[in-house]
């Protein structure tokens, strides 16, 4: 069984680390004509937050957790303990 505060926090670092990434590739690279690694940096991002969406989900009943912060002790919907 997939824990999901582990999936918040793998999340979390997927989305940090893209919008480092994003950062400075922007920086290096300029935005005036946006280059192709800007647009990958983008993308990282927006797969961190689908892998989110899909995995941060209450193992009981399967509704989705709230993305933000970092650790759930209990489902919100069925109440379930989640460590």
């Amino acid at each position: 069984m997939r824990n999901p505060n582990i999936c918040r926090l793998i999340m979390n670092g997927i989305i940090i680390i893209g919008m480092i990434a994003f950062a400075g590739s922007a920086w290096v690279f300029g935005v005036d004509p946006i280059h192709p690694l800007t647009i990958g940096c983008g993308m990282i991002v927006l797969g961190g937050l689908v892998y989110g969406l899909i995995t941060v989900r209450c193992p009981a009943c399967g509704h989705i957790l709230p993305l933000k912060g970092f650790w759930t002790s209990y489902c919100p919907h069925c109440g379930e303990y989640l460590d």
